[in-house]
This record gives C-alpha cells, structure tokens and sequence, in this order.
C-alpha cells in the first residue's frame, strides 16, 4: 500500500458557508483544512503556528491585505489561488527557486467545485514533485553542472 501525502490548506474566506463548501469537497480528497477563516489577522496568527501548504483567499476581504498576504505566502513556498468570486477567475500562484509564477484560471459553476479541483491539481504537482525529489528543479540544476 503507498501512503498519501496529505496537504495542509489554507482556507481565507469573507463568505463562510461558501468556505465550508469548498472545505466539503477538500475533506472528502483527504485534506487537512485550516478555516474558513473570515479575517486576515487570523490567518496570519495561524501562519505563525502552523504552516499550511497551499491555501484559498477571498479578494472580497479587503484588496490591500489580500496583496499583502499574498506577498507573504510568496515568501513563505506557499502556493495559493485568490478567488475574485462571481467572475469566476482565479488567480495561480506558484512558486519556482522563490519567485512568484502567476496564471490565470477561467472556472466552471459550481465555483466551490472548480477551486477544490484546482486546489487538488496543486496538490498533487507537490506529491509529485516530493516523490521526484524536488521535482524538475532538481533534474536543471543536475544538468547545468
């Protein structure tokens, strides 16, 4: 039997029935859920104690923190998406030898859905990228020297 590697997600969500719906489809991927969580400070305060490994933010919280804790989990290796709600887009960020690599992503309805989908993609390039052995940054580097 191989083990799964679960991932920590970070949950920052102004609308908290929407944040446990996204929350639903993640439990039943096996992941470990921080939130939702309805205020920035709080989710700072969590980053401090416990570091998620990707996470979903609300841009409806308030676009100057947003930015800011955007920037942070971008200092921290932390993927995320932003979700800018009823436009159905959402922002990509990975993270590649520290530097920020953001795309866009188009959604379907149910948007809850897509963002779990999309979280769950995340997922698992990071399981795969483990079990390569830092995936292809590792197979560069080898190949440079």
């Amino acid at each position: 039997m191989t083990e799964t590697l679960h991932s920590k997600i970070l949950i920052v969500q102004n609308d908290a029935a929407f944040g446990h719906r996204i929350a639903q489809h993640l439990y039943k991927d096996r992941q470990i859920i921080f939130g939702p969580i309805g205020r920035v400070s709080t989710a700072y305060k969590l980053l401090v104690t416990d570091t998620p490994d990707l996470a979903i933010i609300d841009a409806s919280i308030c676009s100057d923190q947003i930015e800011r804790l955007s920037d942070t989990l971008v200092l921290m290796d932390i993927p995320h998406l932003i979700n800018y709600g009823q436009s159905l887009k959402l922002r990509r960020i990975k993270i590649n030898e520290g530097e920020p690599v953001i795309s866009e992503v188009i959604c379907k309805v149910p948007l809850e859905q897509s963002i779990a989908h999309t979280l769950w993609d995340m997922h698992l390039e990071s399981v795969l990228f483990h079990w390569l052995d830092d995936g292809p940054t590792k197979k560069l580097n080898d190949a440079k020297a």
